[in-house]
C-alpha cells in the first residue's frame, strides 16, 4: 500500500538525481578535455 508507494517515489527521485550527477560529470570531463587541448 502506502509505504511501498512512497519507497517507489523515493527510488525514482534518487535515480533521477544519480542520472543528473552522471551527466554533469560527463560534461565536466569533456570540458576538461577541450581545455587540455
Amino acid at each position: 500500500g502506502k509505504g511501498a508507494e512512497g519507497r517507489g517515489r523515493a527510488a525514482r527521485i534518487q535515480r533521477r538525481l544519480l542520472l543528473v550527477n552522471v551527466e554533469r560529470q560527463i560534461m565536466q570531463y569533456h570540458i576538461g578535455l577541450e581545455q587540455g587541448m
